[in-house]
């Protein structure tokens, strides 16, 4: 009788220690969930300016040149996020109330062509942001001029 109540005892030691060591580390995890996480590499494309009178579609944000009082609109024409599930429209949804939308930070270069760019020229952005950040560390800018539409054979259309 003696052996069966120790082996009671321990296999109920064992079993709280087990259940404090999983409670602490789900603490733990949920604590920092978000800190752990990899940042977003995001692509997003459109052109300087609002939108023209006959352009439908699309998501109207302001850009913060990194810290300085320059802010740019922009009219996003596609979005996407390339390493991992999330969806540009969530991102967007969330950031859509704060002007700037995003402050962009990235070589002086990069900054400059953006400044430099026309509404009729398509830009797109490539840089990471962290969940709930609203900064976007730049690893690309191209812009591109506007696509002049291929004539058609012999005028018919």
């Amino acid at each position: 009788m003696h052996v069966a109540q120790g082996f009671w005892r321990r296999s109920l030691t064992v079993l709280a220690g087990g259940m404090l060591i999983a409670a602490s580390a789900e603490a733990q995890t949920n604590e920092f969930r978000w800190s752990l996480e990899p940042p977003d590499l995001i692509e997003i494309s459109g052109h300087v300016g609002k939108p023209a009178e006959r352009e439908t579609g699309g998501w109207d944000i302001t850009l913060g040149a990194g810290l300085s009082p320059t802010i740019f609109d922009f009219h996003v024409t596609g979005m996407r996020i390339l390493n991992s599930g999330r969806l540009p429209l969530s991102v967007l949804s969330q950031l859509e109330m704060y002007r700037p939308t995003f402050f962009v930070f990235g070589q002086p270069d990069q900054i400059a062509a953006l400044a430099a760019a026309s509404p009729g020229d398509t830009v797109v952005l490539t840089g990471y942001r962290r969940i709930g950040s609203r900064n976007l560390m730049l690893t690309g800018l191209r812009v591109e001029a506007p696509v002049t539409p291929m004539p058609t054979p012999l005028g018919i259309e």
